[in-house]
């Protein structure tokens, strides 16, 4: 079953990380009175409009697949990766602001494959994850 990254949690990160670029570039380029002044309803709209299509991008362009044979997902660089259940050596967390992965170290290769745990329909991923992984596997441990 194919499961793609929540829309709404991808958006309030990119808004988050636009605006403080934004806000960042205007303090070095005007300082303070410029970054906070009549210039910053202007940028919270271009922010609100900017932060939406990247949001939709990596929600179409990054969906992981979850089978009985195992997971389909992507590296950190954004190459495509599968990892078996039998080959789920390890489990870790990765957070960047908002959103959480689970890094799923495979014990064959050594390979990372991301999982992202912040999808669309949390209840049905955590339900197909129970459903195919196998009993005792370590990514229980973030996904409950």
């Amino acid at each position: 079953m194919r499961f793609r990254p929540a829309i709404s949690k991808l958006y309030l990160f990119f808004f988050v990380m636009v605006l403080a670029g934004v806000v960042i570039s205007l303090v070095i380029i005007e300082g303070w009175r410029g970054a906070i002044g009549e210039q910053a309803v202007f940028d919270l709209v271009v922010t609100a409009v900017l932060a939406f299509p990247m949001a939709l991008f990596f929600h179409f362009a990054f969906p992981a697949q979850i089978s009985a044979s195992g997971v389909s997902s992507y590296s950190v660089w954004g190459f495509k990766r599968s990892i078996a259940w039998d080959q789920v050596g390890m489990v870790r967390l990765w957070t960047l602001g908002n959103l959480r992965w689970a890094r799923l170290y495979s014990s064959a290769d050594g390979r990372v494959t991301y999982l992202a745990l912040f999808v669309a329909n949390a209840d049905m991923f955590r339900s197909e994850l129970h459903r195919v992984a196998p009993v005792g596997c370590p990514i229980f441990k973030y996904v409950g």
